[in-house]
């Protein structure tokens, strides 16, 4: 599969981040990244993320981003996105999958608006980049990384390019990336790690030192040149609270 680019907007310009890897089983066979179940005695509840992955759409009205309100730091008028046509099937699959994925974390992923709760939200849309005037390999925006806005962020994949129809898997990847980004994460190169440029590979979120970069080693946004994803992801959302 060729690489395609989900896009962050930081202060100047854009960068271009991408997840090329594809995956084949949604809902078993998860890769094993070396992760152990961490003491649910320590976990944070002010740490605790609701990701809503929204299927239907809906109007949004461009400002910093309020995803409770319908706003959108991305544009800068107001745009109706229509829903996906992935079947109910497709959807439950594409929610398996990314619940698997960020299981080891404090975060609580919905298909249905939480709103009013604070959440960050995910809207897989049936337009395509072109539908915004951006190239036709994008597969989505999302806010960028050290500048992110938090847990009441919104992000948009594009289900429909010009290299065809989105799957279910992919769309389950970009969903997580979203969460990785929101960790200040960076690609890495690695296309064992979501987010990775590099192909193939068996996605997963590692717990393992890995240089930031797209083809090769690179600074990370954030500073330094490595970071440990799994870790990240502990220190931005902690671990499952008990009862969750």
């Amino acid at each position: 599969m060729r690489a395609r680019r989900i896009h962050h907007w930081p202060l100047a310009g854009l960068i271009a981040l991408a997840c090329a890897c594809s995956g084949s089983d949604l809902t078993e066979g998860l890769p094993d990244a070396g992760i152990e179940p961490e003491d649910a005695a320590v976990c944070e509840t002010d740490k605790h993320l609701t990701l809503f992955i929204n299927h239907e759409g809906g109007t949004y009205l461009p400002g910093p981003d309020n995803a409770a309100n319908n706003v959108m730091s991305f544009l800068v008028m107001s745009r109706t996105m229509p829903a996906n046509d992935f079947t109910a099937t497709e959807r439950t699959e594409i929610l398996t999958c990314v619940q698997n994925h960020l299981a080891p974390y404090n975060i609580t992923v919905v298909d249905q608006d939480p709103s009013p709760t604070q959440h960050n939200e995910v809207i897989v849309t049936s337009q395509s980049s072109a539908d915004y005037s951006r190239p036709t390999n994008e597969e989505g925006w999302s806010p960028p990384s050290c500048q992110n806005g938090g847990f009441e962020s919104v992000s948009i994949i594009f289900g429909d390019q010009a290299g065809g129809h989105l799957t279910p898997d992919r769309v389950c990847q970009l969903v997580v990336w979203t969460a990785q980004s929101n960790a200040n994460l960076d690609s890495h190169v690695d296309c064992r790690q979501i987010g990775s440029w590099l192909e193939p590979c068996e996605p997963a979120i590692l717990d393992e030192e890995l240089s930031c970069g797209q083809f090769k080693a690179e600074d990370c946004s954030c500073g330094g040149t490595t970071q440990n994803p799994h870790r990240a992801m502990l220190e931005r959302y902690g671990p499952p609270c008990t009862g969750e």
